[in-house]
């Protein structure tokens, strides 16, 4: 079947529309060995590259962690519907275009989120990746997914899809979460001992448990109330007499 670099040049960009957006050999990019660094992570923009090339916060977020020595940041985003329906085609996963590695090879896959109006690319590129979808389906052998940007003040609709969330700023917590797995990826833990960060999932994830059962609790009370009401306002015959 070939690699991926050989389908992607010989079978897929050349059949796309503007392919430059998936060649990563635009002027001041970064490339790096992934096994002289600790960790890999590869920010995602779920929209069109052009979307993403002009979004600053995703190029200080570029800059700040390729500044460490011991991380690969690399970029990815959403592709265009005749790329997708190629890459689908030929059985090409989502990839990092300074490398063209898979995004499920990384350790942490952090996605900008602008707007609402890209939740669902989220989901179909996590899909293009061969990433599980939601948090609790994934273990320790993908990659921790994390999620900030505006559109996470309001992170519930994506709760069961992103591991954590960060809410503000992401120059400064973005290190902290690389140091946490670089710390991890250096360790003496087997495969059977959580990380801080998976404790920081799971926990996360009971939490959001929670909230639904108290959510659930709250509807159901809501409803018993306003069938008690409906019976208490029915009219009977004693009020309807004259």
């Amino acid at each position: 079947m070939g690699s991926i670099e050989e389908r992607l040049d010989r079978e897929i960009l050349p059949a796309v529309l503007r392919p430059s957006r998936y060649t990563g050999n635009e002027l001041n990019v970064i490339q790096k060995d992934h096994t002289a660094v600790d960790v890999r992570v590869a920010l995602a923009f779920p929209d069109t590259y052009e979307l993403g090339m002009s979004y600053l916060g995703f190029a200080i977020l570029y800059h700040v962690l390729n500044r460490r020595t011991d991380v690969a940041a690399e970029r990815v985003y959403a592709p265009w519907v005749d790329m997708e329906a190629r890459m689908r085609q030929h059985a090409v996963p989502l990839f990092a275009l300074e490398s063209r590695k898979p995004l499920r090879d990384f350790d942490i896959v952090a996605f900008t989120l602008p707007y609402e109006l890209c939740y669902t690319n989220i989901l179909n590129m996590l899909d293009l990746s061969a990433i599980p979808l939601r948090s609790k389906e994934r273990d320790r052998n993908d990659p921790l997914v994390i999620a900030g940007g505006m559109g996470a003040f309001s992170p519930e609709p994506l709760a069961e899809f992103v591991d954590a969330f960060v809410i503000g700023d992401g120059e400064e917590i973005v290190l902290e979460i690389v140091e946490n797995m670089r710390r991890q990826e250096n360790s003496d833990l087997g495969p059977d001992d959580l990380s801080t960060l998976w404790e920081t999932r799971n926990t996360i994830m009971e939490e959001q448990q929670s909230i639904e059962r108290t959510l659930q609790e709250i509807r159901t009370r809501k409803k018993e109330d306003s069938s008690d009401r409906s019976q208490s306002c029915a009219p009977t015959e004693a009020n309807l007499q004259m």
